[in-house]
């Protein structure tokens, strides 16, 4: 099925007709192991990336299957450790982010947040490409719960254990994010809890001015979500 798929022209139609049917091959939790090591040695998720940076604004569908199927894969430690390889994996994924698209955003924060998790090489290049910085300036402007959770949860995968990355954040304005997101979206328990995520990672004593509006917010939301 997957090496049928793959047969075809250099088109962008022909690459939206090929990521659909993987998408949906992916989507199934039973999918085998030599199914994605065939997309490996096919070189399929390089010609997805390159076909999402050449495809116009119309063909926001095809870059809505490619980001899905992209994460979907990446749920696989191999296939995870090939996206992150390929040089424009991570650029591209981080050029979808933006307020237009819910589900393509959500798919681009949960694989990146995959490509990060227990990749130190992966976080780095995330980090280099300006990731924190795009991730704080997405953050700012979403008003979507899905989002801001995913966002939130990269971030806090990014910081985790490295206090350079929290530097980054801390002097960036991620205090402000942070208490910004837990008064905005206070009814949300996932989001409170990624924001305390967060918070765990960042530097001690930066923001001294900050505390006492933070340890409220963090009090109040321990009382509401037990």
């Amino acid at each position: 099925m997957v090496s049928a798929v793959f047969i075809c022209s250099d088109d962008s139609a022909s690459h939206h007709s090929l990521c659909c049917p993987l998408l949906q091959i992916l989507c199934n939790p039973e999918i085998k192991p030599e199914t994605i090591k065939l997309i490996e040695t096919k070189g399929i998720v390089a010609t997805i990336i390159d076909a999402m940076t050449t495809a116009a604004a119309e063909e926001s569908e095809y870059t809505a299957a490619a980001v899905g199927m992209l994460a979907n894969l990446a749920i696989n430690e191999d296939a995870r450790e090939h996206i992150g390889q390929y040089e424009s994996s991570i650029p591209t994924l981080l050029t979808v982010l933006g307020p237009d698209n819910v589900d393509t955003c959500k798919c681009s924060l949960n694989c990146l947040k995959l490509l990060a998790t227990g990749h130190t090489d992966l976080k780095a290049k995330i980090v280099k490409l300006d990731g924190i910085t795009r991730l704080h300036d997405f953050l700012v402007l979403t008003t979507d719960s899905a989002l801001a959770d995913a966002g939130l949860r990269l971030l806090a995968e990014l910081t985790k254990n490295d206090t350079d990355n929290s530097k980054i954040l801390a002097e960036g304005g991620g205090f402000d994010l942070i208490r910004h997101a837990m008064a905005t979206y206070v009814e949300s328990p996932f989001i409170q809890a990624s924001c305390c995520g967060v918070l765990r990672n960042l530097p001690p004593g930066s923001q001294l001015d900050q505390a006492n509006d933070i340890v409220a917010l963090v009090l109040t939301a321990m009382k509401k979500h037990r």
